[in-house]
């Protein structure tokens, strides 16, 4: 199986690129579906060709290596990332619920639009490497510049160490990661940074982009979805740690992670609690936490202290 550049929890990582664009005035009489795209050509960083698909009934299919994206045409429902090899590796995320978008239309190069009774649009691009970005376009100062995507359900979003989100999944016994958004950035039409930041509201995360009086419209914030290291990761609370120092405990805590990493890795996991428990206490001992690494060649216990409580 196949890793891309930022995997975690799927091996074959899908990830998601949210931005918000302004549309200029000059563009309002063309349409709305190809200049909607044109303009995410032209501010847009170069992160590959973006894919056409294949139109479904109720959507268009991606499939780039091992993992397949479908984009519904409906905009309530999520965009979801699949695994081919594994439905347990699964996730989804929906658009801006609050816009009042209306079905999707495909422009020419595959960009799917969404235009929004609010007078926000929203898009959907599937990159060539399996990447997914959404977009909101923003047509003027006075539209809405705060917007929340939500996940599947039994994912939530918390602060990484590095300034990303991690979308993490609760096994009970530790966490897992399974997706990641990269620190927020913004621009304008003439290449300024423009303030953005995240927050998190419960499973949620808005993004929000606060212009000033010298902002040129368009702009574009970029945080980007995906998974990190290309390998499963469970990690453990402190107290989660300190019990995991028993090899008991641990293979206790690798069979309760295998409905999320696979029976396969589940065992393989067990079959290193001793390592497990040792790699628990240096991080003890660090006043850290252990975070384990899960793989068909490799298992491996380091310490973590962002986010360690």
């Amino acid at each position: 199986m196949s890793r891309k550049l930022v995997s975690v929890l799927v091996a074959t990582t899908a990830s998601v690129a949210l931005f918000t664009a302004g549309l200029p005035a000059a563009n309002a009489a063309e349409d709305p579906t190809e200049s909607t795209a044109r303009l995410i050509a032209d501010v847009a960083p170069d992160q590959g060709e973006v894919l056409t698909g294949v139109a479904e009934a109720d959507g268009i299919e991606h499939l780039v290596g091992d993992v397949q994206v479908s984009v519904p045409v409906d905009a309530t429902e999520p965009i979801a990332v699949r695994s081919t090899d594994d439905p347990s590796l699964d996730w989804e995320i929906n658009l801006p619920s609050d816009l009042g978008l209306d079905g999707g239309t495909v422009a020419a190069d595959g960009t799917i639009v969404y235009e929004g009774a609010q007078g926000v649009d929203a898009a959907v691009q599937v990159l060539e490497d399996g990447s997914v970005r959404l977009q909101t376009v923003i047509p003027d100062a006075d539209a809405q510049h705060e917007f929340t995507y939500a996940f599947g359900e039994g994912i939530a979003p918390r602060a990484a160490a590095d300034g990303s989100i991690e979308l993490v999944k609760d096994l009970g016994l530790g966490v897992l990661v399974v997706g990641r958004v990269a620190p927020a950035w913004a621009v304008d039409s003439s290449g300024a940074s423009v303030d953005t930041t995240y927050r998190i509201d419960g499973t949620a995360l808005v993004q929000t982009v606060t212009p000033d009086a010298s902002t040129a419209y368009p702009i574009v914030a970029d945080p980007t979805y995906g998974h990190s290291y290309g390998i499963p990761t469970i990690y453990l609370s402190k107290s989660e740690t300190r019990s995991a120092q028993d090899t008991q405990v641990a293979q206790f805590l690798c069979g309760a992670a295998g409905l999320a990493i696979g029976p396969i890795l589940s065992v393989l996991c067990a079959g290193n609690a001793v390592n497990i428990s040792e790699g628990a206490k240096r991080a003890v001992k660090a006043n850290g936490c252990a975070k384990i690494l899960v793989a068909p060649m490799l298992v491996s216990t380091l310490t973590y202290k962002r986010n360690c409580r």
